[in-house]
């Protein structure tokens, strides 16, 4: 059995070749490293960036590494979306290699974890996600969004038609979009690798200790989150220490995260994603956003409603409880995620998915 593994998105794939290779099976596992997170594969490529002598350079340099990729024969490949080409696909060497190692793979799949040209579309339908869009073109600029870029949907269009199959890792927005996709085969959840970030004991001090990542300031609505911490901290310093940090590596991001008591993820989205999961399984009290009109919530995670001060009550309510308490949620979040996430358990559910 011979797997590749292609892209990553916030250690999804990262965590499920590590779930992988603890069953004897071979993956090989090409990134970009996913930005600043690290999460670097066996297999290499750089990213392109935006001056066009960069992109010529990328491109020069990524040529052997993915053309000895596209002459193997592998027996299942899955892309994790977004996929790298999409934002210039038809100015790049990428594209092409994709549908290289498309038809030469016995089988490939889409796993469906972030925003591309299918979900954008649910994106524009849904009031929860209008925060996302309009932050996207803040942090990126107006009008510049990948999914509307020069050829942006045919290739999309074009490569959904070549895949044998296309999973979702939400069950909201997602797999809405997906699901009349002739070649949809369901839902997914994402795999947590529980012995890379495992449970440990939170450690209370006078203080209830706070983290927020900032990631994409204006997409995840980190604005309205910090706007909400700064009054915190001007009138309730006694109760809370905030800290906030930016960009890190995984591996720094989550020492952060064991030093803390409460995560808070995002203000936009429909589900949890993977920093609010992998906060969870360490015994984190996460924060995160959900729709309501999505109801597979069933966990112990708090909602962040789009009020002026829900993060802020929230963290109000929490500072309410005993440490007992705060205990018991701590160990509810981790067993959601044991019982949900386990990347080992996920890994069987794709090897029955990929129908080896």
């Amino acid at each position: 059995m011979n797997i590749l593994l292609y892209g990553e998105y916030s250690g999804i794939h990262s965590n499920l070749i590590r779930a992988l290779n603890n069953k004897s099976i071979k993956v090989d596992f090409i990134s970009t490293g996913d930005g600043f997170k690290n999460f670097h594969g066996n297999i290499n490529i750089a990213k392109r960036g935006d001056n066009f002598l960069n992109k010529i350079y990328t491109d020069v340099n990524n040529f052997g590494v993915l053309n000895k990729i596209a002459n193997n024969q592998y027996d299942i490949v899955q892309f994790v979306n977004p996929l790298p080409g999409i934002v210039t696909p038809y100015f790049g060497i990428e594209p092409h290699f994709i549908r290289k190692i498309i038809e030469k793979s016995k089988r490939s799949y889409l796993y469906v974890s972030g925003c591309d040209f299918g979900t954008k579309k649910i994106f524009d339908k849904h009031e929860i996600f209008k925060g996302v869009c309009e932050g996207c073109q803040k942090d990126y600029g107006v009008n510049k969004c990948p999914q509307y870029r020069l050829g942006a949907e045919h290739w999309h269009k074009k490569f959904i038609s070549q895949i044998n199959g296309i999973f979702s890792g939400l069950e909201g927005a997602y797999t809405e979009q997906y699901a009349n996709y002739k070649n949809f085969r369901g839902y997914i959840p994402f795999p947590i690798d529980l012995t890379r970030t495992p449970y440990k004991k939170q450690a209370y001090n006078k203080r209830i200790k706070i983290l927020h990542g900032i990631n994409r300031y204006w997409t995840k609505g980190s604005d309205k989150i910090l706007n909400q911490l700064s009054a915190l901290s001007k009138n309730f310093n006694n109760l809370f220490e905030v800290e906030i940090v930016e960009k890190l590596p995984f591996n720094e991001y989550i020492e952060k995260v064991y030093k803390s008591n409460v995560v808070i993820d995002q203000m936009y989205g429909d589900g949890l994603g993977m920093n609010a999961l992998q906060a969870m399984s360490m015994g984190r009290i996460v924060l995160a956003s959900h729709d309501k009109n999505f109801t597979f919530l069933n966990n112990p995670a708090i909602v962040i409603e789009r009020g002026e001060n829900s993060v802020l009550n929230s963290l109000l309510n929490l500072s309410g409880l005993s440490q007992q308490e705060l205990d018991e949620l701590s160990i509810k979040s981790s067993e959601y995620v044991r019982k949900n996430h386990d990347s080992i358990n996920i890994a069987n559910i794709f090897i029955d998915k990929w129908q080896l």
